[in-house]
């Protein structure tokens, strides 16, 4: 099921967009492998898209954990302090932490490892249910500040409360 709705998937996105069989198999390869490694890390969620700008498949994923260790965001915090571009802001339910790396992801049936954006996002909602992992990755390195920005606004927009949406952002703005 998970293999054919990632076939599924690319196939969509690709159909007229003249995409080389290269780029289709590179797509498919790096989807298949997130929607792997979320099934056999314990992901409660799998998202993905491919929004296509100007014909070309932007790829993003997000997984969502649902962890019972650690139990919370200041946790998660203590447990970073002092690793590069961690960050902690106040959301509408308390603490957001979130984590921005680029990595190399492996080599997958034969498709060359490729630079991986991942940005990781650690928030109790308030449902009494613990933390939410939130772990979003895209090949599409060079777009950081604006995927990390995107991010960002979808993960500050979690609340208990859909009255008050509470959207904060997570990241300093920039200085000039």
């Amino acid at each position: 099921m998970r293999e054919s709705g990632v076939r599924d998937l690319v196939s969509r996105q690709f159909r007229g967009s003249g995409g080389t069989s290269e780029v289709r198999a590179s797509v498919h390869g790096a989807m298949s492998r997130v929607a792997a490694d979320a099934a056999r890390a314990g992901g409660a969620l799998l998202a993905m898209d491919l929004t296509l700008i100007d014909g070309v498949p932007t790829p993003s994923t997000l997984v969502v954990f649902r962890p019972t260790v650690p139990s919370t965001a200041a946790e998660v915090a203590d447990g970073l302090r002092g690793t590069p571009d961690v960050e902690v802001a106040e959301g509408a339910t308390g603490p957001i932490v979130r984590w921005v790396t680029v990595q190399s992801s492996p080599e997958f049936d034969g498709v060359q490892a490729v630079e991986q954006l991942k940005a990781e996002y650690w928030l109790d909602p308030g449902d009494g249910h613990g933390l939410y992992h939130a772990v979003f990755t895209s090949p599409l390195v060079s777009l950081r500040d604006a995927l990390v920005d995107l991010y960002d606004v979808m993960v500050s927009s979690v609340s208990t409360a859909p009255e008050e949406p509470g959207i904060v952002r997570a990241r300093p703005a920039a200085s000039t």
